[in-house]
């Protein structure tokens, strides 16, 4: 028991430190994506980083306000359904009026589903993007299922998916924030309602047809069956959690991180049964007098890493075989593939005209016209590295820069991609389709500060109110920490690999359910520690209940 407090601990300070990093990201700079994905960075002075604090004061206080409002449960469950329904259609009229149509790896992905759907199979023997990418090809066949399924190849089948992939997020969110809170940390659901479908980003990229949504909402709802077996104790939920997993990794195969951070999960709660003696809450380990015990502690231990170990495989193997056989099937040379090294490279060197460790050209180039040369990127990656340890100084400087390009470009390119794809050559579209496109295009350009500036009070909203909930709440629960490994895992891995601001997402949208709880006690704490020496405080250190001060 004692190990588990320390080990959460640990991940506590781990993610506070990474928070805080974010919040003082997020209230000193602001960061603008220009044409081509060109990151632009500005510094805010004191004063604007004051009033931003005060705005965000004025936002937290009219939350806690519809935190107190007293609606029956029936009510909210009735007002929750409409506005789902309202959020479905309103991301399906958007679909329509926006009509954008995929490039680079999207059309890829999306043109050899297609072909693979008409039955074309062969025409992608030796296919040179799926042999330089083959982590794509899960995601290629999933797209094949949709479009056999719903009998279409049209694009906008698969964006009416991520329509529905984008509503069950949310109902996943309120599910989880239900379960991951506890007695000292309030929930409201119109608070989780009203903080949700304000970041606009996940809505806007439901046009974007790249698996990262899909792969959301099946991690969501991974992690709320796993939490929900840790609770029962009953296998479906386990299986359930597996399926999700499975079907999240399929889609986007750095999900991977999730399955980490519900791997530790599983041991961490294997930790605490393992300490304690549900029967007696003695500490069961210690008991070495009773055989019987003993015997019945180890069949069930190794029965729990069993199926841990059986979750592991469930959420893997389907992805691995399913890969191995389509790269058999189409002869794809596994020697041309781009390396791990090389994202890597990107990802701790790259300083083109895109954001620092942003994807730039000339890596990938150098390493097909080497001839698929690995060597010459482990070489590169080797020394930069050992430059990084030489330079300490550069190597934060470069990371900072890193982390603000891809953690607080509130829009998260949700604009970007909504403003340079159309299908000009598609004759079924019309003129005066082509006008809306046009019109629409201008309206999110011209409009564009506008959701720099929503987006980045979303941002701040989300991180200072995590942070908050990590410095106010000395110990936290397993389900809590579950939640926090994920954004963990993700910050981590996205500091070394090739970066781009959509990527980080999904662990921003985990975050949400930590943020949404405790805001009562958030604000309380925060009075207790700015206003501790007040006569407003009674000896005990708590409020006195005065009318000018009731919440």
């Amino acid at each position: 028991m004692k190990s588990t407090i320390i080990i959460n601990k640990i991940f506590k300070i781990i993610g506070i430190i990474f928070i805080a990093t974010l919040v003082v990201l997020v209230y000193f700079y602001n960061i603008f994506l220009g044409k081509d994905e060109t990151i632009i960075f500005s510094k805010n002075n004191i004063i604007v980083v004051v009033f931003l604090i005060a705005i965000f004061i004025t936002i937290y206080l009219f939350m806690n306000q519809i935190n107190n409002i007293n609606i029956k449960a029936k009510t909210k469950v009735i007002f929750f359904v409409i506005i789902m329904i309202f959020y479905f259609i309103a991301q399906l009229i958007w679909i329509n009026i926006r009509r954008e149509y995929p490039l680079y790896d999207q059309f890829e992905v999306y043109n050899d589903a297609k072909i693979i759907a008409e039955g074309k199979i062969d025409n992608l023997v030796k296919n040179d993007y799926l042999q330089t990418y083959p982590h794509q090809i899960t995601l290629v066949l999933f797209y094949t299922f949709i479009f056999k399924i719903f009998g279409t190849t049209d694009v906008i089948i698969l964006q009416y998916i991520n329509a529905i992939a984008n509503t069950f997020s949310i109902i996943g969110l309120y599910f989880i924030t239900k379960m991951i809170s506890d007695k000292k940390n309030t929930i409201n659901s119109i608070v989780l309602l009203v903080l949700s479908l304000a970041f606009i980003p996940l809505s806007l990229l439901s046009t974007f047809v790249y698996g990262d949504l899909l792969g959301l909402v099946f991690a969501i709802y991974a992690s709320y069956f796993i939490i929900k077996y840790a609770k029962t104790k009953k296998l479906i939920y386990l299986f359930l959690s597996a399926i999700f997993m499975s079907l999240s990794y399929f889609c986007r195969m750095n999900m991977l991180i999730v399955l980490i951070a519900i791997v530790i999960y599983l041991f961490l709660n294997l930790f605490k049964w393992f300490s304690m003696d549900k029967n007696n809450n003695e500490y069961i380990i210690k008991d070495t007098y009773n055989k019987k015990k003993s015997i019945n502690l180890n069949f069930k231990l190794i029965l729990k890493l069993l199926l841990i170990i059986l979750f592991i495989l469930t959420s893997i193997i389907p992805t691995n075989l399913f890969k191995i056989h389509i790269i058999n099937k189409l002869q794809l040379d596994e020697s041309c593939k781009f390396p791990i090294v090389g994202h890597l490279n990107h990802g701790i060197s790259s300083e083109g005209f895109r954001g620092p460790g942003w994807y730039v050209d000339k890596y990938f180039d150098e390493w097909k016209e080497n001839g698929h040369n690995n060597e010459v990127l482990n070489q590169r990656f080797i020394k930069i590295m050992m430059e990084y340890l030489k330079n300490p100084v550069k190597a934060f400087n470069f990371f900072i820069k890193k982390v603000a390009s891809m953690w607080n470009e509130s829009t998260f390119e949700s604009i970007w991609h909504n403003t340079i794809y159309m299908d000009i050559n598609d004759n079924n579209i019309t003129e005066d389709e082509l006008l809306r496109f046009n019109e629409l295009t201008d309206f999110l350009i011209n409009n564009y500060k506008f959701f720099i500036i929503f987006g980045k009070l979303i941002l701040i909203i989300i991180y200072t109110s995590v942070l908050l909930f990590l410095l106010r709440n000395k110990d936290i629960t397993n389900e809590q920490v579950l939640i926090l490994l994920i954004f963990l895992g993700g910050f981590a891995f996205h500091l070394l690999w090739e970066g781009k601001s959509r990527y980080v997402l999904p662990y921003v949208v985990f975050l949400i359910p930590i943020a949404s709880i405790g805001i009562k006690e958030n604000i309380l704490w925060m009075k207790n520690k700015f206003i501790k020496s007040s006569k407003l405080l009674n000896k005990k250190g708590a409020l006195h209940k005065s009318k000018k001060y009731i919440m």
